[in-house]
């Protein structure tokens, strides 16, 4: 299968493991180079030191919630333009979390098919 990626680096943080498994192998397989975080704190961890191309975040997580992190995200200049897709269950916060900077919202579960094309979407707008 040919990379439709180039390489595109993206952070996912979500904390049910099986959803991490399933999209993680999704977009490697779609030739994208992911990192996960399994909480808020550890995507934050990894943000101090790495610089994704897109962040995929899950609102509801222990230690610290996507919320939380999404707006810490914002505050940083170097992530003023990094697309941000929220993925949660909860369909009624999306306008709430686009207010606060999200660039996309999925709600789960999570079509791949879907999260792939909004994936390429964003990479192809940076």
């Amino acid at each position: 299968m040919t990379s439709m990626a180039n390489g595109e680096h993206i952070l996912m943080v979500e904390d049910d493991r099986t959803i991490r498994i399933l999209m993680d192998f999704g977009l490697r397989r779609a030739g994208y180079e992911v990192k996960t975080a399994k909480d808020g704190s550890e995507g934050m961890l990894h943000l101090e030191t790495h610089q994704p191309g897109l962040i995929l975040l899950d609102i509801y997580m222990p230690n610290m919630d996507g919320i939380r992190l999404l707006r810490w995200i914002r505050e940083q200049e170097r992530f003023a333009h990094t697309p941000i897709i929220i993925i949660s269950a909860a369909e009624d916060e999306e306008e709430a979390v686009r207010g606060i900077g999200a660039t996309e919202f999925l709600a789960k579960p999570v079509d791949m098919v879907t999260l792939l094309a909004k994936v390429q979407s964003l990479f192809r707008k940076t």
